[in-house]
């Protein structure tokens, strides 16, 4: 979709998340895997807003259904990154696993 769009994707990490990765590389363990599972939360989150922005105020249609299917996808991938990472799940969204208890 994105080369019918005209869209041009990097190719390399821009200077915030060459600095994250450096900054990880740094660490180790359990240090490593607590940084990790931070950004991997922060990140998702990030990524829910984005679609779900798109989804409700986006001008193209294609790109607005790509965020719709998506957006149930990075939802859970947020919530479990939460889980994982102890970080209160800040989105106040529905489970997307439906046999999951609350």
């Amino acid at each position: 979709m994105a080369s019918q769009k005209r869209v041009t994707l990097p190719n390399a990490p821009n200077p915030f998340q060459q600095a994250v990765i450096d900054q990880l590389a740094l660490l180790s363990d359990t240090e490593f895997d607590r940084a990790y599972l931070a950004g991997q939360t922060n990140g998702h989150m990030q990524a829910v807003a984005v679609f779900q922005t798109e989804v409700g105020q986006g001008k193209d249609a294609d790109v607005q259904s790509f965020a719709s299917k998506l957006l149930p996808t990075i939802a859970g991938h947020y919530q479990m990154a939460s889980q994982m990472s102890g970080q209160q799940n800040v989105l106040n969204m529905p489970s997307t696993n439906p046999t999951r208890s609350r």
